[in-house]
């Protein structure tokens, strides 16, 4: 891939470099997960954010969001009273209450375009910052 001349240079300049970025996390990651005197806690956000510097992508194209939002309400009252006289005497009364309420959310978001590799320096430079620092001159071979 570092060699196809039909990916542009850039974009394999990029790849090369994401590709030895994750081999420095990952020997890192190594040497963390075996050296009991480490703080795991304090390290891991590191090596996350060490990780997610060196591996953003970018949308190179358009980008459209659609949002639809409904709502409906309806309320139906029904009351309904009678009074029977008859020979035997009866009163009746009744009543009944219908609502029906709906709400709805619809949010829809499409993306087009080239995906392309990114490797944020300042992200990747304050992970190393703080790896060396929290390592305290520990040596990773």
């Amino acid at each position: 891939m570092y060699s196809d001349p039909t990916i542009p240079l850039p974009e394999r300049a990029t790849r090369l470099l994401v590709d030895t970025l994750l081999a420095v996390h990952e020997a890192i990651l190594t040497f963390v997960l075996g050296d009991r005197e480490v703080n795991l806690s304090r390290l891991t956000p590191l090596l996350d954010h060490l990780a997610e510097s060196a591996t953003e992508v970018q949308i190179l194209g358009s980008v459209s969001e659609e949002s639809t939002a409904s709502s409906a309400d309806s309320t139906a009252d029904t009351d309904s009273n009678s009074l029977k006289i008859s020979s035997t005497p009866s009163v009746e009364f009744g009543g009944s209450l219908l609502r029906t309420m709906t709400n709805g959310h619809q949010a829809k978001v499409a993306r087009s375009g080239v995906e392309r590799h990114r490797v944020h320096f300042g992200g990747v430079g304050k992970a190393f910052e703080a790896l060396v620092k929290d390592l305290e001159g520990r040596h990773i071979g």
